[in-house]
């Protein structure tokens, strides 16, 4: 390499630097970055815990309640909002309910797990709702006295 190729390499450098340093990314948090209509709390997250800075291995990554439904989210940016909190070591639980909002809590966990899967990360779903009781209100769960009579506990 002669000494024209180093001075033009470092002379593209020094203009790239120069570049960044003026950018306004170079002066902003990570959170600033991110798309506004971001909740809050992932927004906290993803500003305050620095990527992991070492391969994980086979650990398991740590199950935030505070990440939350990511329901509101289109695919790619429920995609980036996973793929960077595993970055940090967090993973994303999906929720699951009774009642009226069971078949979309359903449906939004199979999309959140489907993603999960395709970056290679375990699917974790809550379900502890599902455990208070085996019946959700509607007739068809309802509970049968000793007269025969449906009724059910639930709210």
């Amino acid at each position: 390499m002669g000494n024209c190729s180093i001075r033009k390499i470092l002379w593209g450098t020094i203009v790239i630097l120069t570049f960044w340093a003026m950018s306004p990314f170079s002066h902003t948090t990570f959170a600033q970055r991110m798309p506004s209509y971001l909740r809050d709390n992932i927004r906290v997250l993803l500003d305050t815990l620095p990527p992991v800075p070492h391969d994980i291995g086979d650990r398991e990554l740590l199950y935030q309640y505070s990440v939350g439904d990511l329901s509101a989210l289109s695919g790619k940016d429920v995609t980036w909002v996973i793929r960077e909190l595993a970055k940090r070591g967090v993973g994303v639980i999906t929720f699951w309910t009774t009642g009226d909002a069971f078949e979309s809590r359903i449906e939004e966990g199979i999309r959140i797990a489907r993603i999960q899967e395709k970056l290679g990360l375990r699917v974790v779903a809550d379900a502890t709702r599902l455990l208070y009781g085996f019946y959700d209100g509607t007739p068809a769960t309802a509970h049968i006295d000793e007269n025969g009579n449906a009724f059910s506990t639930a709210p």
